[in-house]
């Protein structure tokens, strides 16, 4: 079995869930979490925009950092399983 391309296909997974997390944080990074009632709607329809974005790149990277655990473990328990048989074969 071709460990090799299972692995590039979770580093891969696993570098977009990166992607997402510091996309996520440079969404919310200079963004007021409290929504003053005093502000004017622009600011709070600004406001409520990019954290309807974040909240949607969050839920995606919740949902695929899932499927990169999942994946990694399957990889790895596939790995070990191989590597156990590759041990109990008899030497000729």
């Amino acid at each position: 079995m071709d460990f090799i391309a299972h692995v590039w296909t979770w580093a891969a997974l696993a570098i977009v869930v990166l992607g997402m997390a510091a996309y996520r944080y440079l969404l919310v990074r200079h963004e007021d979490s409290t929504l003053d009632i005093m502000e004017n709607n622009t600011v709070a329809a600004h406001q409520s925009k990019v954290f309807k974005r974040a909240d949607a790149v969050e839920h995606w990277g919740k949902i695929l950092t899932l499927v990169v655990i999942v994946y990694g473990l399957g990889v790895a328990g596939a790995y070990l399983v191989h590597i156990w048989r590759l041990g109990q074969q008899i030497p000729h």
